[in-house]
């Protein structure tokens, strides 16, 4: 665009993509909508392209900021170098990633996407947790089984939208 002739990929932020919880302390968001950050536009659903599934773990101090984790790792093999308590050099060995009798484990599995809406083909990230991962493997296994007809990830078009569940 005039007047942005300076700006480069470095300067641009990939907006994240939320689904708004009930719980949620972020100011004016509405529950049960998909959330972009960077513009705090809310949506009913979105219909986009998955381009790229990335695993991973999180953990997040009981209690605490839900924004700042203690613990990350964005490929779900080793925690990234910049966390603030690594427990273990490998997470499938970390004692925050087992099952303790019939405790969940601290560290949280991720499924992250980058993807993009098909409407303006705004990029975007979202990564799922807790409740979450379970719709997520039913598509990722949907799409898997039925490879024939759409051999790669981005070739497949999908409605995302939220359901608020209250127990």
């Amino acid at each position: 665009p005039i007047g942005l002739e300076g700006l480069t990929a470095k300067d641009l932020i990939i907006p994240r993509l939320s689904i708004v919880q009930p719980t949620s302390k972020i100011e004016g968001a509405t529950a049960g909508k998909l959330r972009l950050n960077v513009t705090g536009e809310e949506f009913e659903s979105l219909t986009v392209v998955f381009l790229r599934l990335q695993k991973g773990r999180v953990a997040f101090p009981p209690g605490g900021n839900a924004d700042e984790p203690i613990c990350r790792s964005r490929d779900g093999i080793t925690p990234d170098r910049n966390v603030q308590q690594r427990q273990s050099p490998i997470c499938a060995t970390c004692h925050w990633s087992l099952w303790s009798e019939d405790r969940p484990p601290k560290c949280s599995e991720t499924y992250g996407f980058l993807g993009v809406t098909t409407d303006d083909l705004l990029p975007f990230f979202i990564e799922f947790k807790g409740m979450g991962i379970a719709p997520v493997r039913q598509f990722l296994s949907a799409i898997t089984l039925k490879r024939h007809a759409a051999p790669a990830l981005y070739n497949v078009a999908i409605r995302l939208s939220a359901k608020v569940v209250i127990d």
